[in-house]
């Protein structure tokens, strides 16, 4: 991200000049005023989420050894998970912390992202129409199964260290651990 944002920043100096920087800085502060309220709501409810469910239950339902079961939950929690992704990738970061599976998190997110119902009724269908959105839904809806099942082994493939360590939750003694 630092290249890349090194790369287009050199490139408008470049062709816009200082004005044009000034007008990307500009551009950036306010883009980021209008998602920091929302990026806050996301973080503090994925802590208080960590704080609800105790990692041994996230562990115990939606873990590395929870199977189709697991899988379904993180398809279902993603398909119902309202809020963009400011909220939704924190609370998939609390997740994974708290002992969530790669396959469980993976059908989370492609659940979240191809077929959430909030996407469906606010968007798909006042925009696109009915026929439209519900023909797309069920074309995609293969993917977040798919998506769950090919994950853990496509990562377990990759260099060890590009691979983030998901096995360092424990749960601490004296925690409520249900």
């Amino acid at each position: 991200m630092y290249v890349l944002l090194t790369t287009v920043t050199v490139l408008a100096l470049r062709f816009e000049g200082v004005p044009g920087l000034g007008e990307g800085v500009q551009g950036a502060g306010q883009l980021s005023m209008q998602a920091l309220p929302f990026f806050l709501i996301g973080i503090a409810l994925a802590g208080m989420l960590q704080v609800l469910v105790p990692a041994a239950v996230v562990g115990r339902w939606m873990g590395e050894k929870s199977g189709l079961r697991g899988l379904a939950i993180g398809i279902t929690a993603g398909g119902l998970m309202p809020g963009g992704p400011f909220i939704a990738y924190p609370i998939a970061a609390s997740l994974m912390s708290s002992g969530a599976g790669l396959g469980p998190m993976a059908g989370f997110m492609a659940s979240r992202n191809v077929i959430a119902a909030n996407r469906l009724f606010v968007w798909d269908i006042p925009f696109l129409g009915a026929p439209l959105a519900f023909a797309r839904l069920i074309a995609t809806l293969v993917l977040p199964p798919l998506s769950g099942l090919l994950v853990p082994p496509l990562y377990r493939m990759m260099p060890k260290f590009m691979r983030r360590d998901t096995s360092r939750v424990q749960v601490e003694p004296g925690k409520r651990d249900v």
